[in-house]
């Protein structure tokens, strides 16, 4: 008997031990799984699962474990598979029959995903994850009332059981989630974020579920501060996790990071190449890049993985509208009221097949009226939203995106509404609660209505809204007959400034976009335009010409009911600016030519929506602006026109240019390559060569240490750096060593020279330099130095006038000219020259203009004062002095009304003077606006009563003289 008992008790021992040791396995291969680390799970779940005697507690989360690390590699049929041999060996686990029936929710396979749960609920009728899928299922047929008390359960069960383990707190946290969103209830929210997401990783430091879980629900109300931070924290477990990197990849489409959201979705598929969200993020990209194309690609292999995805057949949707331009938003209308139509397009025959399944199918018309609305097809994009909120008020998507659509439109009145009701029910949406709070500041600006326009600004700004509205309507006849279009509804401009403790440009950003910062100064939806103060930006810009451009993006993309693509647009409006090309732009050609980087029509559209670079963005400014100079010069002055007017019938670019100028494609760019060419030969021979950094100058001289122009190049770098130091001046003597004519080592010396008033000895020094010194445009400028200094002021001129034409874009020459003259007191023409060179090369510098609209007012030519006072204006509107050369230029010039309207500019500044008042007066009287003149006079007379001057003009206006 003893044996027997110690037998037993050995036994009992080994079984244990056993047991522990499995436990610890199972620990570990769950461990390893959370971790991302998939090779290492897959081998300790398969030695557990590979166990005939393993316990059920055990065999269980072993096999569900392992349909994990499939699942999350993308091999949805092994993980099925794993659950079925699972089933066949512990019938009676719900848990099991839940995780299949959840598999094949999510690959689309709703029947057997229902006959799944439907077992897992006969089973366990509290099986969390059971009840989580029945309530998607349930959405996905469309009977929310019952989906709604489904999620409901799940708060219901928190607060029965107030469980701590994490993976029934992520369980009960998705689908408490999913009611506190239909039912708009914040505090569930707060809850989950703040509460249940802690709790679970307090049970597991490894849950980056919970991360995820919260930080998508940051997402979603565009709290993308606090989310990315979330979805970071969950990339530190799993560096592999496929969900923080789709949510990642969300956030970025949310901010138009293109490039962002294409990488992180590419990401996440070298993990799992069969996600349905990456590809459909791809797919996003694709059409909002225009590159159709990729995004049915990747649509259809999200298909294939799902087929019944709402987002997915809202894409396909979305793109079958979008290409096919006879679908209006009226047909669309009727289409989902169910009265049917003639057309029968891809679009109506998912929505009526889907609707079979689904009558609400929220998500699908979500997702067809967010892409259409991205597209800037509002009016489609309203029918969609519209019957969203109809057919599933739940969503509170539909709804915001529709009152950011309004205010993207200018209806603001109808925006302020819905986002009203849209904040009284979620009050954590950053984007609802910004545009409120915009709409306050919109709502106290003052309104200057004109014929075609209506330009809103704050008291502060009145006097640049006049201006803007004086312009656009003065500009507005050119444009509109250019063009062949004029907007059916006056269009709205808004100028943004500082209020409520935010900048304009803040302001300005959330009206584009929802959020505080935007890259530009000016923007247009198409239907509206805004635009921050220049009034308060810390670097002056030419507001006219912004305005300008936007105006000319308001035509084109309204003309072509906005199938213009973007780099058409663009290069219209850059055309319409009517400026030289900016001497950066002509340097970066030369790199990406050099590079062999440049954009095609094929892929300019990526530099503007997904730049992988500064670079990027500036090159899709300059070769769109390239592209319509080639068109200009290769098909006529009118070729713009013709391929905007192909536009308005095709959204193909291939098929748009065979219209408009009956070319190929392949032809059109060859055309356009050779221009380029010709262009790079131009900007490389008008350019100074590009000075070195120290770190090439160096490596330079370590490749040619008997080059006596490497020596000379790091001589100049440190030079930049620390000035003429003693070793500066010895590289430029080593320099001069090696080549005594060397042009640059020269002009160091010379410098030097004349830094200590050796004007002799550097002119001595410069002249022994060797005949390339013309090359050199550092030479030039120290040799003119050198010369003006000695008094030689032809010399100086003429070296000055050589290097602008050897040199035309660089602007330092034209300057150094402007400020010879300035001491020299040349003549007024030779001063224009130079000042005008400056201008050109600087659209933003008020100093040059300013100068100009002096120098004609004095000479008595007011037309061309007229003409720089107002460029002056463009880039300064509250700089008095342009304002009164401006004002009395049209006086002088017997413009009597336009003078009128000059002075009354000028009276709105601060910096006014009694004579200003005066001529103003003056001006009124001889308009015959006696009323207006007497009135000024006699409060200047208040001021001064014995001004002689004016008690006669009172007196003479009384009379009606």
């Amino acid at each position: 008997m003893s044996h027997v008992l110690c037998i037993s008790g050995l036994l009992s021992i080994v079984l244990g031990n056993a047991l522990l040791a499995n436990e610890e396995l199972l620990a570990e291969a769950e461990t390893e799984l959370q971790l991302g680390d998939y090779q290492d799970a897959q081998k300790w779940f398969q030695k557990l699962i590979g166990q005939d005697d393993l316990n059920e507690d055990l065999l269980v989360p072993a096999i569900i474990g392992m349909s994990r690390v499939h699942a999350e590699q993308g091999e949805y049929e092994k993980a099925v598979d794993v659950l079925k041999r699972g089933v066949d060996r512990v019938e009676k686990s719900s848990r099991l029959w839940a995780r299949l029936a959840e598999i094949h929710f999510e690959t689309g396979e709703h029947a057997q995903a229902r006959r799944e749960i439907r077992k897992a609920l006969d089973l366990d009728s509290q099986d969390l994850l059971a009840l989580l899928v029945n309530a998607h299922l349930l959405t996905e047929s469309g009977k929310l009332e019952e989906a709604t008390e489904q999620f409901r359960s799940f708060v219901r069960v928190y607060n029965r059981l107030q469980p701590t383990d994490w993976q029934t707190l992520v369980t009960i946290g998705n689908g408490a989630a999913v009611y506190a969103r239909w039912e708009s209830v914040s505090q569930i929210f707060r809850f989950v974020v703040n509460t249940l997401c802690p709790d679970a990783l307090k049970d597991n430091g490894d849950c980056w579920q919970a991360y995820v879980l919260s930080g998508n629900l940051l997402l979603e109300k565009y709290n993308e501060g606090q989310a990315l931070p979330e979805f970071q924290s969950a990339l530190e477990i799993n560096p592999q996790c496929v969900e923080a990197l789709v949510s990642m990849a969300h956030a970025s489409l949310q901010d138009s990071k293109l490039d962002l959201a294409e990488g992180f979705a590419k990401q996440a598929l070298k993990t799992n190449p069969n996600h349905v969200n990456a590809l459909l993020v791809l797919a996003a990209v694709g059409i909002l890049s225009e590159d159709e194309t990729a995004a049915e690609e990747n649509l259809q292999k999200a298909l294939k993985i799902n087929p019944l995805k709402q987002e997915t057949l809202g894409y396909f949707a979305a793109l079958d509208i979008l290409q096919n331009r006879e679908l209006t938003p009226q047909q669309c209308e009727q289409i989902l009221s169910s009265q049917g139509g003639e057309s029968k397009t891809e679009f109506t025959e998912i929505w009526t097949e889907l609707t079979q399944r689904n009558p609400k199918p929220g998500a699908f018309l979500e997702t067809i009226a967010a892409t259409l609305d991205a597209r800037r097809k509002y009016d489609h994009a309203e029918v969609f939203y519209r019957k969203a909120i109809d057919v599933m008020p739940q969503l509170s998507g539909p709804q915001t995106s529709l009152g950011m659509l309004y205010m993207r439109t200018g209806r603001v009145a109808e925006a302020q509404q819905i986002l009203d009701s849209a904040f009284e029910a979620d009050p954590f949406h950053v984007r609802v609660s910004n545009m409120r709070k915009l709409i306050n500041v919109l709502n106290g600006y003052d309104a200057i209505a004109s014929d075609h326009f209506v330009v809103r600004a704050a008291e502060s700004d009145q006097l640049l809204a006049k201006m803007v509205s004086e312009y656009l309507e003065e500009i507005y006849p050119e444009l509109t007959e250019r063009y062949g279009f004029e907007p059916p509804v006056r269009s709205q401009f808004e100028i943004y400034s500082s209020a409520k403790d935010q900048s304009g440009h803040a302001w300005f950003s959330t009206r584009m976009i929802g959020l505080p910062w935007i890259q530009t100064v000016g923007a247009s939806t198409g239907k509206i335009v805004a635009m921050t103060s220049p009034n308060e930006s810390e670097e002056k810009f030419n507001w006219m010409r912004v305005i300008r451009h936007e105006f000319v993006h308001v035509l084109t993309l309204q003309k072509t009911n906005f199938n213009i693509p973007h780099w058409f647009t663009e290069a219209i409006s850059v055309t319409e600016e009517n400026i030289a090309m900016p001497v950066d732009w002509h340097r970066l050609l030369l790199k990406r030519f050099d590079n062999n980087s440049l954009f095609e029509l094929a892929t300019i559209n990526n530099g503007f929506q997904k730049p992988e670079g500064p670079d990027d963005w500036t090159l899709a400014y300059c070769q769109s602006f390239l592209y319509a100079q080639y068109m200009q010069q290769e098909f006529g002055e009118e070729a713009l026109r013709k391929l905007l007017d192909a536009y308005c019938v095709t959204g193909v670019t291939e098929e748009a240019l065979q219209s408009a100028f009956d070319i190929p494609l392949d032809t059109f760019e060859s055309g356009y390559r050779q221009f380029i060419e010709a262009k790079v030969r131009s900007s490389r021979n008008q350019l100074p060569p590009e000075v070195l950094n120290f770190e090439q100058a160096q490596k330079l001289v370590e490749e040619s240490p008997e080059d006596s122009a490497a020596h000379a190049q790091l001589a100049l770098a440190m030079y930049a750096a620390v000035g003429f130091e003693q070793p500066v001046l010895d590289l430029i003597e080593t320099a001069l060593k090696l080549d005594s004519g060397d042009p640059l080592a020269s002009a160091l010396k010379a410098s030097h020279l004349l830094s200590s008033d050796n004007t002799d000895e550097a002119l001595k020094v410069l002249a022994s330099s060797s005949g390339s010194s013309t090359q050199s445009p550092i030479f030039l400028r120290v040799q003119a130095a050198a010369f003006e200094k000695a008094g030689r002021i032809e010399e100086a001129e003429q070296v000055l006038k050589l290097a602008m034409a050897r040199f035309p874009l660089e602007p330092r020459f034209p300057k150094q000219l402007n400020e010879l003259y300035e001491l020299s007191g040349a003549e007024t023409e030779k001063k224009a020259v130079s000042l005008k060179k400056l201008a050109s090369l600087d659209y933003d510098d008020i100093s040059s203009r300013k100068s100009l609209a002096r120098l004609y007012f004095s000479t008595k030519q007011y037309p061309e004062a007229i003409r720089w006072a107002k460029e002056g204006i463009a880039v300064d509107a509250l700089d008095a002095e342009t304002h009164r050369i401006l004002a009395d230029s049209y006086f002088k010039n017997q413009q009597t009304d336009r003078g009128i309207s000059a002075y009354e500019n000028l009276l709105m500044l601060d910096q006014t003077t009694f004579d200003d008042h005066l001529q103003f007066a003056k001006l009124l009287r001889k308009a015959k606006q006696f009323d207006r003149a007497k009135s000024v006079l006699r409060k200047l007379l208040n001021e001064d009563p014995d001004h002689v001057e004016a008690k006669t003009l009172l007196k003479l206006t009384e009379r009606g003289l």
